[in-house]
């Protein structure tokens, strides 16, 4: 998922997570209902977004920037 303005399948997340299909069906239905994915059209399957304007998205995204930063002032710096 490394980039969030494309859309996927729960069977592409589970391949790309490495986790059991049980485990995602289990917890996916969470993530629909706080709003943190969405669905963005239907092709014979649903598939999915990130949602970008969720506040926890926002956070998580800001943190990552965040560390990617410092990470790249150190090797910067060597």
């Amino acid at each position: 998922m490394t980039n969030p303005y494309f859309d996927f399948s729960k069977s592409k997340l589970v391949k790309e997570l490495g986790m059991s299909k049980q485990t995602l069906y289990k917890n996916f239905g969470d993530l629909e209902e706080l709003g943190i994915v969405k669905v963005s059209r239907k092709i014979g399957r649903t598939l999915y977004k990130i949602n970008m304007q969720h506040p926890l998205v926002k956070r998580l995204y800001d943190m990552v920037e965040q560390t990617s930063l410092k990470i790249a002032e150190q090797e910067h710096g060597r």
